[in-house]
């Protein structure tokens, strides 16, 4: 049975496995850099609440554990609700190294086969969606 030692560093819990799977190619992420929750832990520059989100990409791609980034990749988790703008993907990677990469999640409209009856859905509640063939 492996064992599971943990290292608790800047409060952020990392567990390392003892397998011999190479993982030289695999990237750690969380599902979004804007969590306000972070503040004084990956964010150390004040931002005002308006521009949480937009800002706090580039300090969150820059947070290191002993010089050495800890999330060299992040979820859009917003692309769930609404598709990123034009505007919006070409503003991302400006804001980090040429390492970092990017996962976006699905658009609800093409993975929610049902939607359930929310204020957000509006008309759409109860309906249902095209299948994708």
């Amino acid at each position: 049975m492996s064992s599971y030692p943990i290292v608790l560093k800047d409060e952020f819990c990392i567990i390392f496995l003892n397998m011999s799977t190479d993982l030289s190619h695999t990237r750690f992420g969380t599902s979004s850099w804007a969590y306000e929750g972070w503040q004084g832990l990956v964010y150390q520059r004040p931002y005002p609440k308006s521009r949480f989100s937009q800002d706090k990409l580039a300090e969150y791609a820059g947070y290191a554990v002993d010089g050495v980034p800890l999330f060299p990749t992040v979820g859009i988790d917003h692309s769930f609700c609404q598709p990123a703008s034009t505007r919006q993907l070409a503003h991302y990677p400006e804001q980090v190294p040429e390492h970092f990469r990017f996962c976006s999640k699905v658009w609800e409209e093409i993975t929610i086969p049902a939607y359930p009856n929310l204020p957000r859905y509006g008309t759409k509640s109860r309906g249902t969606q095209p299948t994708i063939s």
